[in-house]
């Protein structure tokens, strides 16, 4: 069986290049992907599979082999950013571009749109081989959280054994997976407070309580409060990515926007450093005569993606019988936050890294910059880990 099902992956190569640069020229982000879920739905439906609609634009392709067996959840998100893509990627022009100037994968999760039909396609051609149920997820809006909820209740509904998700990092080496047990993608709470002054002419800031000042102050002592709070042994970090205050020269504005995120991988830690950002806030804008409000959004957190560790084993030990035991890598776990840890929550599961970092090639930018590429070589890689973890009870 190994040898046909490495034949019927070969044969995919052209079509999930294909696939993932056209789904790369969509770049459409979360809740307007659109022509990228109408693409989806037209090859899962070509495949003879059932497709239900999940939220606005997620679908959910079933393959029912008719045979007892697990329900196994595959996971692809399909939305795009909201980054201007440079021409080039690290080193030469791209192969492909976005059609939105505005807009681009700069995440690459075309690449795991791709990869996903890609297997959609192996796994219906080896269909009479398999047991159970077989859940193809596309998941819209993972950028912005708009569609996990929708699909973790759809999974639910299905009664979903295990679920599973490749994605790529741009810091691993072409070629190389890592499926490691535990925590693999940090949790993330957003930072976004209002600091409210008074506005005024800007010839007499002691007629107007000043916002911008604030705002500047609360960023500069959170630095100096988290460095001597943060627990070395449950590393934190936070970031301030915005302040937004006012739009001219002489005019005191009425507040000033802060924004940003905290990541850990500890809940606790996560939601005691969350505290600490609140508190020093407060109390800097009382000292300078100002008061905060916190958009609720700042007290929802993610959870940290952590590996169930018999899926990860079952997964290892099916690409090791598919001769892929050489592309298993170490690697540490990641900063960025992943709606895939709410899967994780609800069923044992786990993500794996599919290293897309060639020098040769330009790619290896980091993910959310205008020059962020994959290397297409590694695609059928990432289709190999899907089917392996999908047929491991038949290999």
């Amino acid at each position: 069986m190994r040898d046909s099902i490495r034949s019927l992956i070969s044969e995919n190569e052209e079509y999930v290049i294909a696939a993932r640069r056209r789904v790369h020229a969509y770049a459409e982000t979360g809740g307007n992907e659109y022509k990228t879920s109408g693409f989806v739905a037209q090859e899962l439906a070509g495949l003879g599979l059932a497709v239900e609609k999940v939220s606005n634009t997620g679908l959910i392709g079933v393959l029912d082999t008719g045979k007892p067996g697990k329900t196994l959840a595959l996971r692809a998100d399909i939305d795009a950013l909201p980054v201007r893509e440079h021409p080039q990627n690290l080193k030469h022009e791209r192969v492909c571009v976005s059609d939105d100037p505005g807009t681009c994968h700069a995440c690459g999760h075309d690449a795991h749109t791709a990869m996903l039909l890609g297997a959609a396609r192996v796994l219906t051609t080896m269909k009479s081989a398999l047991p159970g149920k077989l859940l193809f997820c596309f998941e819209e809006g993972e950028e912005v959280g708009l569609g996990v909820k929708g699909m973790v209740d759809a999974l639910r509904g299905f009664q979903a054994d295990m679920v599973w998700a490749v994605h790529v990092l741009s810091t691993l080496e072409s070629g190389k997976l890592n499926i490691s047990p535990g925590p693999r993608m940090a949790g993330g709470r957003r930072i976004v407070m209002r600091v409210n002054g008074r506005g005024g002419h800007g010839s007499r800031p002691d007629l107007s309580i000043n916002p911008v000042y604030a705002a500047a102050a609360i960023t500069t002592n959170l630095s100096g409060v988290l460095q001597n709070q943060v627990d070395p042994d449950k590393p934190v970090t936070v970031g301030i990515t915005s302040i937004q205050g006012g739009a001219s020269e002489n005019v005191f504005p009425e507040y000033a926007d802060i924004k940003g995120t905290i990541r850990f991988f500890d809940q606790d830690e996560g939601a005691r450093i969350a505290q600490i950002v609140k508190n020093t806030a407060r109390s800097t804008a009382e000292m300078l005569g100002c008061t905060i409000e916190f958009d609720p959004v700042t007290d929802w957190y993610g959870r940290s993606v952590t590996n169930d560790r018999e899926v990860t084993e079952r997964a290892a030990q099916a690409l090791a019988i598919l001769g892929c035991k050489d592309m298993l890598a170490e690697c540490p776990p990641w900063y960025a936050s992943e709606s895939f840890a709410l899967y994780l929550a609800e069923f044992p599961g786990a993500l794996a890294f599919l290293g897309v970092k060639n020098d040769e090639l330009g790619s290896g930018a980091p993910h959310h910059n205008e020059k962020f590429d994959i290397d297409e070589s590694v695609l059928t890689l990432g289709i190999t880990a899907h089917v392996a973890f999908a047929a491991a009870d038949t290999l």
